[in-house]
């Protein structure tokens, strides 16, 4: 099965693109978070935790292929989490991509926190970050919803915004997909 999104390039926009006037006011801070959205999130509640969806190998697109800079025989491996407040509700999805060897980054993490992992290493890289606003028909938009109660896939019907980046480490690209969810706002 491809588990893999379909990322079209267009959908994708730098953050200098999307006007002033057009920007998430509750969400843009964390949009354009480039550190660790992990400790934003953990300034913002103490009892911040991550979900582990799921996790194993899966195949990549040919835009997350490139991304990755991965061989295009090479399988991927992919990771997926909720990161929730301290009263276990889901505020953003993650989706988390290697290839090859860098593949170790994501296996060893079960509920630990990436964000903790790749910058608590002062030479972490990560590339600009952009951002779309996702609708019911994206696979992402899906998959963050998946794993919701009723009631949480109801409030997040409308369109999700999302960003992208790749995170460079010790060698080792990461490529995250994050999809704030409207339980964000309410904390």
């Amino acid at each position: 099965m491809n588990t893999a999104p379909a990322n079209h390039a267009a959908l994708w926009h730098s953050l200098d693109e999307l006007p002033a006037s057009a920007r998430p006011r509750g969400l843009w801070s964390y949009l354009a978070e480039a550190g660790s959205l992990t400790e934003r999130l953990r300034a913002r509640d103490p009892g911040f935790q991550v979900q582990l969806l799921a996790h194993g190998h899966a195949a990549l697109s040919e835009e997350d292929t490139a991304l990755l800079e991965a061989k295009p025989e090479e399988a991927g491996y992919l990771r997926q989490v909720y990161l929730c407040g301290g009263d276990h509700r889901p505020w953003v999805y993650a989706r988390s991509l290697t290839a090859g060897p860098s593949e170790a980054w994501l296996k060893e993490l079960g509920e630990q926190p990436l964000g903790d992992r790749v910058f608590a290493n002062p030479r972490a890289e990560r590339s600009p970050i952009v951002i779309a606003q996702l609708d019911a028909r994206h696979v992402l938009h899906k998959e963050a919803l998946a794993h919701l109660s009723p009631q949480e896939r109801a409030r997040a019907a409308e369109p999700l915004w999302a960003r992208r980046s790749r995170l460079t480490v010790e060698g080792a690209h990461i490529l995250i997909y994050e999809c704030f969810l409207p339980a964000l706002s309410d904390a």
